[in-house]
Protein backbone atom coordinates (compact mmCIF):
# COMPACT_ATOMS: atom_id res chain seq x y z
CA UNK A 1 0.00 0.00 0.00
CA UNK A 2 1.43 3.58 -0.93
CA UNK A 3 0.26 6.72 -0.12
CA UNK A 4 1.00 10.55 -0.84
CA UNK A 5 2.88 12.88 0.67
CA UNK A 6 3.03 16.32 0.03
CA UNK A 7 5.80 15.88 -2.89
CA UNK A 8 7.60 12.89 -2.28
CA UNK A 9 5.65 8.92 -2.03
CA UNK A 10 5.70 7.13 1.38
CA UNK A 11 5.67 3.10 0.69
CA UNK A 12 4.56 1.30 3.47
CA UNK A 13 4.71 -2.31 3.90
CA UNK A 14 1.34 -4.47 4.93
CA UNK A 15 1.41 -3.71 8.53
CA UNK A 16 2.01 0.35 7.87
CA UNK A 17 5.52 0.69 9.14
CA UNK A 18 7.27 3.22 6.74
CA UNK A 19 9.52 1.54 3.93
CA UNK A 20 11.67 4.30 2.29
CA UNK A 21 11.04 7.83 1.28
CA UNK A 22 11.22 8.51 -2.52
CA UNK A 23 11.68 12.15 -3.93
CA UNK A 24 12.01 13.93 -0.34
CA UNK A 25 16.28 14.44 -0.85
CA UNK A 26 15.58 17.82 -2.31
CA UNK A 27 13.22 19.30 0.72
CA UNK A 28 15.49 17.64 2.87
CA UNK A 29 18.38 19.49 1.76
CA UNK A 30 16.44 22.70 1.14
CA UNK A 31 15.21 22.16 5.11
CA UNK A 32 18.91 21.56 6.22
CA UNK A 33 20.12 24.86 4.37
CA UNK A 34 17.40 27.21 5.96
CA UNK A 35 17.95 25.71 9.29
CA UNK A 36 21.93 26.01 8.99
CA UNK A 37 21.24 29.37 7.92
CA UNK A 38 18.76 30.14 10.61
CA UNK A 39 21.78 28.96 13.07
CA UNK A 40 24.09 31.08 11.42
CA UNK A 41 21.95 34.21 12.02
CA UNK A 42 21.40 33.22 15.63
CA UNK A 43 24.89 33.20 16.01
CA UNK A 44 25.98 36.29 14.60
CA UNK A 45 23.10 37.90 17.02
CA UNK A 46 24.48 35.81 20.05
CA UNK A 47 27.95 37.18 19.23
CA UNK A 48 26.89 40.87 18.81
CA UNK A 49 24.83 40.95 21.88
CA UNK A 50 28.15 40.15 24.00
CA UNK A 51 29.63 43.55 22.72
CA UNK A 52 28.51 46.71 23.54
CA UNK A 53 25.45 47.74 21.28
CA UNK A 54 25.05 51.24 20.34
CA UNK A 55 22.39 52.66 17.55
CA UNK A 56 22.34 54.58 14.72
CA UNK A 57 20.16 56.61 12.90
CA UNK A 58 20.60 57.09 9.28
CA UNK A 59 18.71 59.18 6.84
CA UNK A 60 19.31 58.03 3.35
CA UNK A 61 18.77 60.18 0.70
CA UNK A 62 17.75 59.74 -3.52
CA UNK A 63 15.94 56.87 -5.23
CA UNK A 64 15.41 54.73 -2.05
CA UNK A 65 11.15 54.60 -2.20
CA UNK A 66 9.41 52.43 -4.51
CA UNK A 67 12.83 50.08 -5.60
CA UNK A 68 13.11 47.94 -2.76
CA UNK A 69 15.15 49.53 -0.57
CA UNK A 70 13.56 49.22 3.28
CA UNK A 71 13.64 45.25 2.31
CA UNK A 72 17.36 45.52 0.78
CA UNK A 73 17.74 46.99 4.39
CA UNK A 74 15.98 44.52 6.31
CA UNK A 75 17.77 41.56 4.67
CA UNK A 76 21.40 42.99 5.48
CA UNK A 77 20.14 44.19 9.01
CA UNK A 78 19.33 40.45 10.08
CA UNK A 79 22.59 39.05 8.16
CA UNK A 80 24.49 41.37 10.35
CA UNK A 81 22.26 40.55 13.37
CA UNK A 82 20.88 44.05 13.93
CA UNK A 83 17.87 44.62 14.93
CA UNK A 84 16.01 48.06 14.53
CA UNK A 85 13.58 49.03 11.54
CA UNK A 86 13.80 50.97 8.30
CA UNK A 87 10.80 53.17 6.71
CA UNK A 88 9.63 55.63 4.30
CA UNK A 89 9.60 59.46 4.98
CA UNK A 90 7.34 61.77 3.34
CA UNK A 91 10.34 63.71 1.59
CA UNK A 92 11.34 60.80 -0.51
CA UNK A 93 14.05 59.45 1.85
CA UNK A 94 14.14 56.38 3.85
CA UNK A 95 14.88 56.51 7.81
CA UNK A 96 16.86 53.59 9.47
CA UNK A 97 17.48 52.71 12.83
CA UNK A 98 20.29 50.18 14.02
CA UNK A 99 20.98 48.85 17.05
CA UNK A 100 23.91 46.57 17.80
CA UNK A 101 27.77 46.25 17.42
CA UNK A 102 29.81 49.23 15.98
CA UNK A 103 31.93 46.73 13.82
CA UNK A 104 28.25 45.96 12.02
CA UNK A 105 26.97 49.64 12.38
CA UNK A 106 29.81 50.62 10.13
CA UNK A 107 29.57 47.73 7.88
CA UNK A 108 25.81 48.49 7.03
CA UNK A 109 26.20 52.10 6.38
CA UNK A 110 28.30 50.72 3.51
CA UNK A 111 25.39 48.62 2.42
CA UNK A 112 23.04 51.78 2.25
CA UNK A 113 25.49 53.69 0.53
CA UNK A 114 24.61 50.98 -2.08
CA UNK A 115 21.27 50.20 -1.60
CA UNK A 116 19.42 47.49 -4.44
CA UNK A 117 20.08 47.49 -7.60
CA UNK A 118 17.38 50.31 -9.02
CA UNK A 119 18.17 52.49 -5.93
CA UNK A 120 20.38 55.41 -6.60
CA UNK A 121 21.96 56.92 -3.34
CA UNK A 122 22.54 60.26 -3.30
CA UNK A 123 23.65 60.79 0.32
CA UNK A 124 23.26 58.98 4.22
CA UNK A 125 23.47 60.94 7.06
CA UNK A 126 24.36 59.15 9.98
CA UNK A 127 23.99 60.16 13.94
CA UNK A 128 24.29 58.50 16.85
CA UNK A 129 21.06 57.39 18.84
CA UNK A 130 19.72 56.00 21.86
CA UNK A 131 19.64 52.38 22.60
CA UNK A 132 15.87 51.04 21.96
CA UNK A 133 15.58 47.49 22.24
CA UNK A 134 14.09 45.31 19.16
CA UNK A 135 13.60 41.89 18.72
CA UNK A 136 14.48 41.88 15.25
CA UNK A 137 14.78 44.11 12.30
CA UNK A 138 11.39 45.28 10.69
CA UNK A 139 10.03 47.48 8.06
CA UNK A 140 7.79 50.36 9.41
Amino acid sequence: MSSSHLRGVRIRSRGGSPCAWIGKEHEQAEWRRSLLAYYDRYSVAKESSSKQLCARRYLVRGRVQGVGYRYFVERVAAELGLTGYAKNLENGSVEVYAVGAPDRLKELSGYLWKGPRWADVRGVEEQEAPVVHYTGFRIG
